[in-house]
């Protein structure tokens, strides 16, 4: 059994949507197929990037290096469902 009260998503944000994020900044939650939104907080950024680039690094390919980011949601009303796909809005974006 998995207690959902509380889940988290892990997503990944590219190199430069970085200096926008922090620890502890709220962020809007969407389910897919729902018209409602829950928050979370962001909770662990990545210090290194995912994926490296070529030894090269062009414009093209600096955008390529992603961050992995944990979120922590509330989930009190059972809404979000394990491996459920959701879409991620920053606080005033």
């Amino acid at each position: 059994m998995i207690d959902l009260s509380q889940v988290w998503v892990k997503i990944y944000v590219s190199e430069t949507l970085l200096p926008q994020i922090r620890v502890g900044q709220e962020v809007e939650i969407v389910p897919d197929g729902s018209k409602s939104s829950l928050q979370g907080t962001i909770s662990w950024i990545s210090p290194k990037a995912e994926f490296t680039p070529k030894t090269i690094l062009t414009p093209e390919t600096r955008t390529s290096l992603v961050y992995a980011v944990k979120i922590r949601i509330p989930n009190k009303d059972g809404i979000l469902k394990q491996g459920m796909p959701v879409e991620i809005h920053l606080q005033g974006s």
